[in-house]
């Protein structure tokens, strides 16, 4: 009497989609619907179990509701998932597509929604639910159609988490500038204090007739090795950390906030060796222009300094 909730079953069959459930089942088994005995099995997320105090194999009562009375099915909890969408798990129950059609009294032919998976990124999902709604039209306005059915794609359905998605990309733009800035300042104080420190080697270089070019390029080079030695290290730490994140799961999030309970990482070497490569390539151009010092140290009081 106390423990009840209103829910969307959601009616699929065997050619259904499960890796993404899959990969998020933490109680139980996929139910297969191929069988007759396993038309009464559903899956429900953590959070409904919990609300509801519900366990693994425990029958439910679910009453549908619709045309002014309501139909009584008992159901079997055969899987248990979390995919830390809230407002996703607080609602959605997975169920056989045969035993909502016998509830509904309607032909195995029908359902409510047709949904397309599987398309290879954003901007097909967007042309293909275009064309869509295009062709549709014209068949509606042909008279092919008389009823008036909706054509949405996930970027509708799902504006929220994709617009979070969107921000998170600004915040990873935003730090890397800050952190190239922030290597750009302290590659060329590094140079001004390795040219400081050789002021007198400058005026020496310069009297045995070696030219400002050869004197420059010597410095920078000495700037980029040390990077390159930072580099190295910080490639040692930096890729060895998400290696540890990625097995261990060392950093939990929020998942009511990030809709995740833990940091993901994907180690991708073909990004790291490019992200590399443009530091170096940046800050050897960078150091062009303060470089340009060195041709102002005149030798003969560059020898004298101390």
């Amino acid at each position: 009497p106390e423990n009840f909730s209103g829910s969307i079953i959601k009616g699929v069959d065997n050619n259904y989609d499960w890796s993404f459930l899959r990969s998020n089942l933490v109680e139980g088994i996929i139910p297969d619907y191929s069988s007759d005995s396993t038309m009464y099995h559903i899956m429900v997320s953590r959070t409904l179990a919990n609300t509801l105090e519900l366990e693994l194999g425990q029958k439910v009562d679910t009453y549908f509701l619709g045309n002014g009375a309501y139909r009584a099915r008992r159901l079997k909890i055969a899987g248990i998932y979390d995919t830390h969408f809230s407002e996703y798990d607080r609602n959605m129950v997975f169920g056989s597509l045969s035993m909502l059609q016998q509830v509904a009294s309607v032909p195995d032919t029908c359902a409510t929604i047709a949904e397309i998976n599987g398309l290879p990124d954003d901007e097909t999902i967007d042309n293909l639910s275009e064309k869509l709604s295009e062709a549709y039209l014209d068949r509606l306005y042909a008279g092919s159609t008389d009823r008036v059915y909706s054509i949405v794609n996930i970027h509708d359905t799902a504006a929220l988490y994709f617009n979070w998605l969107a921000l998170l990309d600004t915040n990873v733009k935003v730090i890397l500038t800050l952190m190239s800035l922030l290597t750009i300042l302290t590659l060329i104080s590094s140079l001004f204090i390795l040219i400081l420190r050789r002021v007198s080697m400058i005026g020496i270089l310069k009297a045995i007739g070696a030219s400002n070019r050869l004197v420059r390029s010597t410095f920078i080079l000495l700037a980029v090795r040390i990077l390159a030695r930072g580099l190295l290290f910080g490639n040692i730490i930096g890729i060895g950390f998400l290696y540890i994140q990625k097995t261990t799961r060392l950093i939990p999030l929020n998942p009511d906030s990030y809709y995740l309970d833990h940091v993901p990482v994907m180690i991708d070497w073909t990004s790291i060796l490019l992200l590399n490569a443009g530091i170096i390539v940046l800050s050897f151009i960078v150091l062009l222009l303060p470089s340009a010092i060195v041709t102002t140290i005149p030798p003969s009081k560059a020898i004298n300094y101390e």
